[in-house]
């Protein structure tokens, strides 16, 4: 008697992360060994509480990993940053609080840096708790390409350059053709605020489509011609706007290149690469701090008046935005926990735009003072404990949902997915951070939206589509499946 057993592959994209990239074994152990030894040395109490959340985050990472398969997850992303964050914020805000460019000054007491931790230590653990809840990987009977500049040659021409030019046309709808020029308040807008945010989170995405366009050799001079004038009026119009998204550019560039073809020299452009990113993360910073007015005269004006913005380098501005949800976060439940409505909830988690609701009302208590609204941890905290556990928790399960959908979408829609589940990832960390639960809340919303949209419109991976096909039409072959026989024979009978 001869059995056979046929393993399926689970669905992969092609933004899968190396084995234990995100945060290598050998490291945290090194790293947690040597917490313990200053610990014994110098007796500082706060060298154990690194040792753990470090020892923690390298556990939900692992697990999360474990779950979820060998693919890129929007909460792993969000979990490292809420830990890392309010590590740094814990331990190194004190120190370049005097150098930071913030709108309050919120005083250095135990109450509110330890009232702090324990909000950021219990959403941490809910987002983990609903990616887990959510992260099962999806077995699929097909198996999507592995390489990311593959699957998005498969993106027609025409399809790729309309997707770059979506987040221009956007921010020009949000901020106005006469805002980008010059404005009152690098926050103003004139267009419906939805623009503005979905013209934040689909930059990610346009500017990564037009970079594998741009770096993509079997794409013709034209197309290619087209991708980079587009990228380059991406990149003015990010400027202009003075977000700090501008950094992502040249990421996301050399990502692409990485990505369509074998490359030399990776670390020595990768070395290059982080040197331009942290250069072009402080010139937002530089111009908006220093200029009346925003948008790309005043910020020109200024960076002529002073070159020296152009080069002008200090950790403080740019780690201070990040790290001072830290003190705001404990200050905010230290002087408004459990007093915040429940209305006013409502209001924050509503999906519709501003004008459909009254949020143009309780936004005006949602702030310390007129520059410095609520982030989103401490007005959570606002509202009570339950809120923070309950909302992290959702936010964890949506986000895991999404993420298998786009596991099981084709090979080129997946990958948009999973770039815009990405970028969504990154932008709402920084925002959870810094801003209000409404203005955080509408990233998720908008990323969830579009894999909702993918999921109904394309057929889902190993549905017998009949595979891709390339710009110019052909198809491309259908990876095949593992297939792994396991055969027994019966010995024969002993005579």
């Amino acid at each position: 008697m001869t059995t056979q057993r046929i393993e399926t592959t689970p669905a992969t994209t092609p933004l899968d992360l190396p084995k234990w990239s995100v945060l290598p074994t050998a490291a945290v152990v090194v790293i947690v060994a040597v917490c313990l030894v200053l610990r014994a040395a110098t007796d500082d109490p706060s060298i154990l509480i690194v040792a753990a959340v470090l020892a923690i985050t390298y556990v939900q990472v692992h697990l999360l990993k474990k779950r979820t398969g060998k693919l890129v997850h929007p909460v792993t992303i969000i979990v490292c940053g809420v830990n890392l964050g309010g590590l740094g914020g814990y331990f190194v805000f004190p120190a370049i609080a005097g150098s930071a460019q913030v709108s309050a000054a919120i005083p250095h007491t135990p109450e509110v840096y330890n009232g702090a931790a324990r909000i950021f230590v219990a959403a941490s653990l809910a987002l983990w708790a609903g990616g887990m809840i959510t992260g099962r990987p999806t077995e699929v009977r097909r198996v999507a390409p592995t390489s990311a500049g593959r699957v998005m040659s498969t993106i027609p021409a025409s399809r790729a350059l309309l997707l770059g030019a979506l987040p221009i046309a956007l921010a020009v709808v949000g901020y106005g053709p006469h805002g980008l020029i010059s404005r009152g308040h690098y926050l103003a807008s004139v267009g419906p605020r939805f623009t503005v945010s979905a013209a934040s989170m689909f930059a990610v995405v346009g500017v990564a489509i037009l970079a594998f366009v741009l770096c993509d050799a079997r794409r013709t001079f034209d197309v290619r011609l087209a991708a980079g004038v587009l990228l380059a009026i991406q990149t003015v119009v990010l400027f202009a706007i003075g977000t700090r998204q501008l950094a992502l550019v040249p990421a996301l560039i050399f990502f692409a290149w990485s990505q369509t073809g074998k490359r030399k020299g990776l670390r020595t452009v990768a070395a290059i690469t982080a040197g331009i990113v942290w250069w072009w993360i402080q010139i937002p910073l530089n111009v908006r701090s220093t200029s009346d007015g925003a948008g790309l005269a005043p910020f020109l004006h200024r960076l002529h008046e002073h070159p020296e913005l152009w080069y002008q380098s200090h950790p403080g501005p740019v780690l201070g935005n990040l790290l001072f949800g830290v003190p705001l976060t404990g200050q905010i439940a230290l002087l408004r926990g459990n007093t915040l409505p429940m209305h006013t909830f409502v209001t924050s988690i509503n999906p519709l735009p501003g004008m459909f609701t009254d949020w143009s009302t309780v936004n005006q208590n949602l702030g310390l003072n007129q520059f410095t609204p609520f982030n989103t941890l401490g007005e959570l905290a606002g509202y009570g404990w339950a809120y923070v556990i309950g909302t992290m928790l959702v936010i964890g399960l949506v986000l895991g949902w999404a993420h298998r959908a786009s596991a099981q979408l084709t090979p080129t829609m997946s990958t948009i997915a999973t770039l815009a589940l990405t970028g969504a990832s990154a932008i709402y960390t920084c925002d959870l951070l810094q801003y209000n639960l409404r203005s955080g809340l509408r990233i998720v919303w908008y990323a969830l939206a579009l894999v909702v949209v993918m999921r109904l419109l394309s057929p889902r991976t190993g549905s017998g589509e009949g595979g891709e096909r390339t710009a110019e039409g052909k198809a491309l072959p259908v990876p095949e499946v593992t297939v792994t026989v396991a055969t027994r024979t019966r010995p024969a009978p002993h005579r």
